[in-house]
């Protein structure tokens, strides 16, 4: 329904990517904002996001390796840079709401 919802709404998918970039940069301590570039000029953070994908997939052990794919979190970033994110958070521990 988000990913539905994103593509109706642009600026709902940008401020989601923007709160998951959040997320990640404080698991990681590195802050605990996403940029305000996702919309102003969301390309731009969103090239960052495979890097902080297996940072934080490192960090965490996630069973998954290496880093996102930059073409598929460019072709559809509103389903893979979630669904990415939820698996660090699962093998984390933390549970669905």
């Amino acid at each position: 329904m988000v990913f539905l919802i994103s593509y109706i709404c642009c600026f709902y998918g940008m401020m989601q990517l923007r709160a998951i970039e959040g997320e990640l940069k404080a698991y990681l301590g590195k802050g605990n904002e996403g940029s305000i570039m996702w919309f102003i000029f969301p390309l731009i953070p969103l090239l960052s996001m495979p890097a902080l994908i297996g940072e934080a997939r490192q960090k965490s052990g996630c069973p998954t390796q290496g880093n996102g794919s930059l073409i598929m979190y460019w072709l559809l970033g509103l389903y893979f840079v979630p669904k990415d994110a939820n698996e660090i958070w699962e093998t984390l521990g933390v549970k669905a709401a």
